[in-house]
């Protein structure tokens, strides 16, 4: 039987269960990473793993959880105000993140998919959404626009951001020259979305 554990002790364990998740769905994918393989790396056996999550998938999400906590912190950076400064820090970050990375090689991300709650990918997209609704009020291209031009330029953004991820899933097959690629793309967004703000004036 598990044995309780008290708050601190939680909170280690926990915390143990995240990098040992992160080190070894990194490397091995999700289907080879088992539950018992992560509770014992952790410093814990297989049945008290379940005091902290309900399977490994969902210790997986936690680790995804935290990765959009990053997204979230690029708006809190001056270099989110500008599209120009924006989109290399966007890039950056991307560049990061091995995890996802790691599951699309491993050929794992539609086991993860199935696994989770079905309301994930509509949530995810409502995130992304607001992020993107939120850039561009900092870049001034939400004044005096309808309601309509709004979306189409949130839609617009977030299928750009999209694209610079799903790119990334690929640089091994892209091989040499992908970095100048990528500068390049983060150029041509950040060109396109500077030139839809006609007076050059970005909100503080």
């Amino acid at each position: 039987m598990a044995r309780a554990f008290d708050d601190k002790e939680r909170e280690q364990i926990r915390q143990r269960l995240l990098e040992s998740g992160r080190r070894y769905f990194t490397a091995m994918g999700l289907r080879r990473s088992s539950v018992e393989l992560l509770a014992g790396d952790a410093g814990i056996g297989k049945g008290s793993f379940y005091k902290f999550f309900p399977n490994k998938e969902a210790l997986c999400m936690e680790l995804f959880m935290l990765e959009e906590k990053k997204k979230e912190a690029l708006l809190e950076l001056d270099s989110s105000r500008r599209p120009e400064t924006f989109f290399p820090e966007a890039l950056k970050l991307i560049g990061e993140n091995e995890l996802v990375r790691a599951l699309y090689r491993h050929n794992d991300w539609a086991l993860l998919l199935r696994a989770i709650d079905n309301d994930y990918e509509r949530m995810n997209r409502e995130g992304d959404d607001a992020f993107s609704r939120e850039l561009l009020l900092r870049w001034g291209l939400s004044d005096g626009r309808s309601g309509e031009d709004i979306h189409r330029l949130s839609v617009m953004l977030t299928a750009v951001l999209r694209e610079l991820f799903f790119a990334s899933l690929h640089k091994e097959e892209v091989g040499e020259g992908y970095d100048e690629a990528m500068e390049l793309l983060c150029a041509g967004a950040a060109s396109r979305f500077g030139a839809m703000n006609e007076e050059g004036a970005y909100n503080a």
